[in-house]
């Protein structure tokens, strides 16, 4: 499909570049910024940053979500993040257990996962939690894994987009942030991360020499499409159209987990979008997809499934 197609990593620097400047979108009346509006659920809105921080009264937003009184995208974030600090506790403590070993890791994560993420599972068993929007959006799911190209990748998308007033993103941003304590305090100062394996030479043998080194946090994709690309893309992150759900990178559990977190920030768009975090969009790709799947035979029980080029 050549809606979307892999970004060249080696020239992100231009295309990162090339965003920042102002350009014409085309919008319709309908789908104008001047009528922007979110449906009840998706409010209050939960801001994008600073990473980890607290949501207020997120207690009555939880118990509204499990009881069916008022869910809330802002409950379901409340109940991924006290979920993911208690993970992080659970985690650190086995850190601190000489006596741990992997088996007994294993189960004391789902010890700690089937009572927390079963209940919410259960409580929707037979129902989505929020009722599909017939107002032709669309939801993006992205998984990033320390990854320097999310805000590039987050750029396109909205500026591609041809109606991008309806687009919604929801974001996983599992990063090294820094020195975490048990009770989630980070301390970035330093070089408190670790690289992944880097090639620094062969062996006589002509094979790689790998080394991990130390390293500052990751770079915040979030961060630096909400508050350093310019108004035209903050708007976006301040009006509700960015849900990001922060883990830190060694509690990250695959990309399978990663998709689950990420699947609970739909927010009932009409149309469900998964991709990578390291993207680049054609000219108008969301109304090409909107088409292209209106079109099948089986449309709206349709999916439409490729592997970008690149």
């Amino acid at each position: 499909n050549n809606n979307i197609n892999n970004k060249e990593e080696d020239s992100a620097s231009a295309i990162s570049n090339n965003l920042r400047e102002p350009r014409r979108e085309q919008q319709n009346q309908q789908y104008s910024s001047s009528s922007f509006s979110l449906p009840p659920h998706l409010q209050p809105i939960v801001p994008v940053l600073p990473a980890f921080a607290p949501i207020s009264d997120a207690a009555q937003l939880v118990n509204d979500l499990l009881h069916h009184n008022k869910p809330t995208m802002a409950g379901i974030q409340a109940y991924l993040q006290d979920f993911l600090q208690k993970l992080h506790q659970s985690n650190y403590q086995m850190s601190h257990n000489p006596n741990r070993d992997a088996l007994g890791i294993v189960e004391e994560f789902f010890k700690l996962a089937q009572p927390h993420l079963g209940r919410l599972e259960k409580a929707y068993l037979d129902q989505p939690v929020f009722p599909v929007r017939q107002d032709q959006s669309i939801y993006m799911s992205l998984a990033a894994f320390r990854e320097h190209l999310l805000a590039d990748t987050l750029a396109y998308a909205f500026s591609q987009a041809k109606y991008p007033d309806k687009l919604f993103v929801g974001a996983v941003v599992q990063n090294c942030f820094g020195k975490v304590d048990e009770q989630g305090n980070i301390d970035p100062s330093g070089l408190p991360c670790k690289t992944g394996a880097q090639v620094v030479g062969k062996n006589s043998k002509g094979r790689d020499m790998t080394k991990v080194s130390d390293a500052p946090p990751d770079v915040n994709g979030i961060e630096e499409f909400c508050t350093q690309m310019g108004d035209k893309f903050r708007q976006y992150c301040d009006r509700g159209q960015i849900r990001v759900l922060y883990v830190h990178e060694t509690e990250s559990l695959g990309p399978a987990m990663a998709r689950y977190y990420a699947s609970k920030l739909w927010g009932g768009e009409t149309y469900f979008l998964q991709t990578d975090s390291h993207l680049m969009f054609a000219s108008e790709w969301d109304e090409k997809y909107r088409k292209e799947i209106q079109a099948t035979s089986n449309y709206p029980k349709s999916v439409l499934s490729s592997y970008p080029p690149g």
